[in-house]
Order: structure tokens, then C-alpha cells, then sequence
């Protein structure tokens, strides 16, 4: 047992421990959470009791005060949690401390690791710290203590992939200033998805468990991408790379498998989660295409020996995991998303893979400009003179938004034909970027 825990020790998160709790802001800023979830809670009670006064509508009156209080602590999760993180890796650059970190015995996930430890304890000690204040909520009645853990489990998933993030972005920055910019102005972004999603969650009626499990292997994926993502960004392997592939293959087996689960065992959601298949195969193509190649030759040439740096291999993938509706799906709406979702993806991936070829660290902003084009200026044209019968030759079918709202509508009746020959247009001219790439690298060579 002793052993076992020597072998857990790690010397960053001991530092980090012993000086982040020792600092008056840290102090400050638990004191300052309590502080406000007290306000909430006293203002929240009041207004509770105040309009459910009787006896039998104190249920209600605890529903909305649990309900206030897991709002505001959501907000503050989103505002503190990144601030713990964002300037871990990016400060010890600016200290001139971080080449004596490599020099150390310890691989840079351990190094990654003793980062997080630290604002994963802030976060759990800020979450128990309010404990008290939210148990009123048992004397009111209406939330189970499954719905009470459940609550708890929901921040803390979200505490830490905001710090997760803003440590990804440490990581990946040298300066602290740029890292926590570009850390709260991404999760403006991502909080507003996430934040309609757990809308439909914590109030949608009827759903599925098999719901909440997907949802839960896809926030356990988010967590491994980040943090696999920070590591490779705090010193480039091949190693890490195959890691961060690995894992994204294991998940979307894991939710393939799911998906074709839902088809046998749930009839009355089978369609919708083939519908959905659609657009997320459209991002996944996008993603997994990435030209990633280490700067250092010899960790190039360690990732091209492993099928994960093919993309022929993701190609086929992405592609029969796509095509699986074909067997065992009977909407023709979903269908038509799939192959749709296929030739869109795939074409557009591939045509901005080309581009960056010579640049892979250029490819996240190529792959967006392409998708911004293609999905917002084609749509422009559907303004009133887009009908059921006018997908044939009409430009608005290029904007991948536009016909994947109009298949899952109904409202498409035709093939989209200027659409195909767009897309094929794209696909050959990515294929002739890459031949021309691998012809200037075997003159290299030679």
C-alpha cells in the first residue's frame, strides 16, 4: 500500500498544494464564493417562503432554491475555475522556469497532472464548502439526495473542464496574458452550446438513460482530449499524439456501439439519433483529418509509422460508421443527412487538409474559414426563393446547414445536383493538392 501511494506522489502537485493554498487570493477567492452563495441562498429562501407560504408548497419553494443556488455556482465555476489554470504552464515560461521543469525526471503528463491537481482541489473544496448552506434545501423538501449528489457531480464536471481548458491554453501559449484571453473568450462560445444542452437535460421530461450515459462518455472524452491536448502542446511526441488518436477511437466506438444499441432496444428514438449521426460525422471528419506531424523529425517519422496517421484509415472509418443507417435505418430523412453529412464533410475536410500541407499548424484556422464559407454565404441564397422544389440547382444546397434543417424537416424532395458537383469540384482539387505535396517530398527525398 505504501508503494502504492510513494507511486501516486508527485512532486509539482505537492508544490503547487503547498504554495496556491498559502496565497491570500486563493483565501480571498474561497471566501468570496462562500460569501455570495450565502447572499443567494438568504435572498433565494426569502423569496421562496414569501410566495409558498403554505405548508404543502414548501417542495416547490426548495426546488427553487436549489435551482438559484446551482446557477450561480455554475457562473462562478465559469469565471474562477479557468483563472486557476490559465496561468500554470505560461507562467513558468515567463519565470524562465519551465526548461528546468523538462529537465526533471518527470514525463510531461505528470507535469500536466501536478498542474490540475491543484485547481481540482480548489474546486472541490469550494464545492464542499457550500454544503451546509444548500442541506436547508432537506428541511423544504422536493430534491431527492440522488437529485442533490447529481447537482454536485454536474459542477464538478464543470468546474474541471474549464480548468482543463485554461490549462490546454496555458500550455499551448507563452505568455499568461494570451492564454487567459483566448481561454474566456473560447468558453463564450462553448458555454452557449453547453448551456443548451444542459437546459434540455436538467429540464427536458422522459429522457432516456441511455441519453445520459452518452453524454457522460462524451464529457469523460472532452476531459482525456484536454488533457492529452495540454500535454502534447508542453512538448511535442509521437507518443502523445497516437495517445490523443487512441482515445478518440475507443469513444466513438464506444458511442457507435451505443447508437446501434439505441436502434434495437429504444424504436422511438432510433431515427433522431441516425439524424443527429449526420452533422457530428461532418465535424468528425473535419477533426480527425488533421495533418498533425511533430516539429522534431525523428517524432515524425515515429507518427507516420502508425495507422493512426493515416487518413486513409479514418476516411473508411468515419465512412462505415456514416453508412451504418443504410442497414438498419428505414427513414429516409436521416438517410439522406448521413449521405449528405459524407459528402460534405469528407470533401471539405479533405480540400482544407490540402491547403495546410505545408503548414499543419494552419489547418484548425483553414478547416474554419472553409466551414464559414461554405455554411453561411451559400445560405444567404435561400432567402425567399428556397421551396421543396428547388434543390436540384439551387446554390443554397452547398451550405451544409441549409439541407441538413431542410432533410430534417422534410422540406427536401430532390437531389441536391449542384451540391454533388461542388463537393466532387472540392474533393479533386484537395486530391491534386496532395499529390503535388507528396511529389515535392519525394524530390526532397531524392
Amino acid at each position: 500500500m505504501a508503494n502504492w501511494v510513494e507511486k501516486l506522489e508527485n512532486p509539482v502537485l505537492v508544490k503547487e498544494m503547498r504554495v496556491g493554498f498559502r496565497e491570500k487570493k486563493v483565501f480571498y477567492a474561497l471566501i468570496a464564493w462562500v460569501v455570495i452563495v450565502a447572499l443567494v441562498a438568504s435572498i433565494s429562501s426569502l423569496a421562496a417562503f414569501e410566495g409558498n407560504k403554505q405548508l404543502d408548497k414548501l417542495p416547490e419553494a426548495g426546488k427553487y432554491f436549489m435551482e438559484a443556488l446551482f446557477w450561480v455556482q455554475l457562473g462562478l465555476l465559469a469565471m474562477l475555475a479557468p483563472s486557476l489554470t490559465t496561468s500554470a504552464v505560461s507562467g513558468e515560461r515567463e519565470r524562465k522556469s519551465f526548461d528546468m521543469l523538462l529537465t526533471t525526471h518527470l514525463a510531461p503528463s505528470e507535469l500536466i497532472y501536478g498542474k490540475f491537481g491543484f485547481a481540482a482541489s480548489f474546486i472541490i473544496l469550494a464545492l464542499c464548502a457550500t454544503v451546509p448552506l444548500e442541506s436547508i434545501v432537506f428541511f423544504l423538501g422536493g430534491v431527492s439526495l440522488v437529485s442533490f449528489l447529481t447537482t454536485k457531480l454536474i459542477l464538478l464536471a464543470f468546474g474541471l473542464l474549464c480548468s482543463l481548458y485554461g490549462l490546454m491554453m496555458s500550455a499551448r501559449e507563452n505568455r499568461s496574458a494570451y492564454a487567459t484571453g483566448q481561454t474566456y473568450l473560447g468558453l463564450v462560445f462553448i458555454c452557449w452550446f453547453g448551456l443548451m444542452g444542459l437546459l434540455g437535460l436538467r429540464y427536458g421530461e422522459d429522457i432516456p438513460l441511455l441519453v445520459y450515459f452518452v453524454v457522460g462518455l462524451t464529457l469523460l472524452y472532452i476531459a482525456l482530449f484536454l488533457f492529452w491536448k495540454a500535454v502534447n502542446h508542453l512538448e511535442e511526441r509521437a507518443r502523445h499524439l497516437k495517445i490523443l488518436l487512441s482515445i478518440g477511437l475507443t469513444f466513438y466506438l464506444l458511442i457507435l456501439g451505443t447508437a446501434a444499441f439505441a436502434q434495437y432496444s429504444l424504436p422511438d428514438v432510433d431515427d433522431a439519433v441516425w439524424a443527429i449521426s449526420g452533422p457530428v460525422h461532418y465535424l468528425l471528419f473535419g477533426l480527425l483529418l488533421n495533418p498533425m506531424r511533430p516539429a522534431r523529425k525523428i517524432e515524425r517519422r515515429r507518427f507516420e509509422k502508425s495507422f493512426l496517421s493515416r487518413p486513409i484509415f479514418w476516411v473508411l472509418l468515419l465512412t462505415v460508421g456514416l453508412m451504418l443507417p443504410l442497414t438498419i435505418c428505414d427513414n429516409d430523412r436521416a438517410l439522406a443527412i448521413c449521405l449528405y453529412g459524407l459528402m460534405a464533410g469528407l470533401c471539405s475536410a479533405w480540400f482544407a487538409r490540402g491547403l495546410s500541407l505545408n503548414k499543419p499548424a494552419r489547418y484548425p484556422q483553414i478547416l474554419g474559414a472553409v466551414w464559414l464559407l461554405l455554411n453561411v454565404l451559400p445560405a444567404f441564397t435561400a432567402i425567399d426563393s428556397f421551396d421543396r422544389y428547388s434543390h436540384a440547382w439551387h446554390p443554397a444546397t452547398i451550405s451544409p446547414i441549409t439541407m441538413l434543417i431542410a432533410y430534417a424537416d422534410g422540406h427536401a424532395s430532390t437531389p441536391p445536383n449542384i451540391a454533388i458537383a461542388f463537393y466532387l469540384g472540392l474533393f479533386l482539387v484537395g486530391q491534386a493538392l496532395h499529390i503535388r505535396f507528396n511529389r515535392k517530398k519525394k524530390k526532397r527525398a531524392g
